[in-house]
């Protein structure tokens, strides 16, 4: 059965915005016509990296595969969106250009979703007003918080030989400088929820979390200026 699920989880990051808002501003020719269809390539941030536009639904797949192609783009973290209903052929392209992920802003026809299941490529529709349908591979658009779990909880492998308050101290400063807002916006949620998975010392650290200057200035200063738990570990 398809599963509706918040816009944050659209892909294994995914972005925050419904996916029509993503496009907003991309079409230019749209905004004037209302007549163009169009397809995009966007990054595991939720930000567009190519945008192609025409008046036929698949010729804007075709252009922007094309585009990608010309400039040796290869799949990559990142996932396919269309503006129209997502037919099988789609599908198929997406599959032929190497990419795991498309969303489409409307459902998609029922060849579409059995090629999705064949060729395993997770699809989604309906991806409007901050959430979308999942109709296949739930599992993979849900790993990546499997991932930041697995990411934070070696952060506290790392400090676990420091006193408690240390290494819950090192463990945010690290959160702060190297991590994305939007994967300790995931991360926080996620210890809200109940923190499944998370060490002890991982959610005292982000029970405490305060947005702040970033600690990697005071890691950089200089040799002289590096603070007890001072590491070049990335």
């Amino acid at each position: 059965m398809p599963e509706v699920v918040d816009a944050p989880t659209i892909v294994a990051s995914g972005s925050r915005e419904p996916v029509a808002a993503m496009l907003e501003g991309e079409q230019p020719l749209n905004e004037t016509t209302h007549a163009v269809h169009a397809a995009a390539w966007a990054d595991l941030e939720g930000r567009i990296r190519h945008v192609s536009v025409n008046v036929g639904r698949h010729n804007a797949l075709d252009k922007l595969i094309g585009a990608l192609l010309s400039e040796n783009a290869g799949p990559g973290p990142g996932f396919f969106i269309v503006t129209r209903r997502c037919s099988f052929d789609w599908v198929e392209k997406v599959a032929a250009f190497g990419a795991r992920t498309l969303v489409a802003i409307s459902p998609p026809t029922s060849p579409a979703l059995e090629r999705a299941r064949r060729l395993d490529i997770a699809l989604m529709g309906i991806a409007r007003c901050g959430s979308t349908t999942v109709f296949h591979d739930l599992e993979r658009i849900r790993m990546k918080i499997e991932k930041l779990i697995r990411m934070a909880n070696q952060i506290e492998n790392f400090f676990r030989s420091y006193p408690d308050n240390q290494a819950v101290a090192g463990i945010h400063d690290h959160l702060v400088a190297f991590w994305t807002p939007r994967m300790r916006s995931e991360i926080l949620a996620h210890a809200d929820r109940g923190g499944e998975g998370l060490e002890p010392l991982v959610i005292e650290a982000l029970r405490t979390f305060k947005t702040g200057k970033s600690p990697i200035e005071k890691e950089v200063s200089g040799p002289e200026k590096v603070g007890q738990l001072g590491s070049d570990a990335g």
